[in-house]
């Protein structure tokens, strides 16, 4: 005689027995999953770009007495930031990030972390040795002793020669780990943050700022001109964005930096 079928039973306490999670209650599953996740630990990672125009006002003190100045020229600039969350305390956490180029200027807060020098990297993902130049750069930032509650924050501005930015340069986290685990880091549409990140730099590079000749064109681009020479007066503010179509401005951190004449920097006989 064939042998006789098991019962629905037997292969139910069958499978219980090898595989007790697929018999488990709805209940008694999400009670198990709260107590698993007490050893797993979440980082929430920020990213924005910010694109910042920098108006400049040069002028020779003698020759503008009244104090009334004019701007002159505006220098560019696209700012990348990332936030990350911690929910416990670390003793050491690592991001790195790349698409850099070997001019950006980086900041860190806490200022407890430490930035790791510009490192060649190739599209390819090997070294070109037959290259003098690398497609990007990337950099390792490490920050120690971190606490719940802590928001460690990397900040980067890049100066422009025009308001194109190119997908190829957006700035991303690659890698962010403590040692008990590593972010899930979303895809990033930096075809879509290119297009929006130039278009918020032209809106604000086109915006009539006011001219020395009463003119309402737009400031020519330049770079930053340096330490500000003898008897000059150099007053710079910075504009950015109000809304995301850049139809507004809102203007702010104001620097005054004045050249002194030879006869300050150094004593006569």
């Amino acid at each position: 005689m064939p042998p006789e079928a098991p019962s629905a039973a037997t292969i139910y306490q069958t499978f219980c027995t090898n595989s007790p999670w697929l018999c488990q209650r709805p209940e008694a599953a999400v009670a198990a999953s709260n107590l698993s996740s007490e050893g797993i630990c979440h980082l929430i990672v920020s990213q924005s770009a910010n694109p910042v125009t920098r108006l400049y006002g040069i002028h020779d003190m003698r020759s503008a007495p009244n104090g009334n100045m004019s701007l002159d020229f505006q220098e560019l600039f696209y700012e990348w930031k990332a936030t990350f969350a911690v929910d416990r305390s670390t003793p050491q956490f690592t991001v790195k990030i790349n698409h850099l180029t070997k001019d950006d200027v980086l900041s860190v807060e806490p200022p407890v972390g430490k930035l790791s020098a510009p490192l060649p990297e190739w599209f390819s993902g090997f070294p070109e040795n037959a290259r003098t130049k690398p497609d990007y750069y990337s950099r390792t930032i490490t920050f120690t002793n971190l606490v719940k509650g802590d928001k460690p924050t990397i900040s980067m501005r890049r100066a422009l020669d025009s308001p194109e930015v190119s997908p190829v340069n957006i700035v991303r986290v690659e890698d962010a780990r403590t040692p008990e685990c590593s972010a899930v880091l979303s895809k990033l549409d930096d075809v879509k943050v290119a297009k929006e990140t130039t278009a918020q730099l032209t809106a604000l590079a086109s915006f009539p700022y006011g001219q020395a000749d009463g003119s309402s064109k737009p400031l020519p681009l330049r770079r930053d001109p340096g330490d500000v020479r003898e008897n000059e007066i150099e007053a710079t503010v910075e504009a950015r964005c109000q809304n995301p179509t850049c139809t507004k401005a809102i203007m702010g951190h104001l620097e005054v930096h004045m050249g002194k004449p030879l006869n300050q920097y150094f004593k006569r006989n």
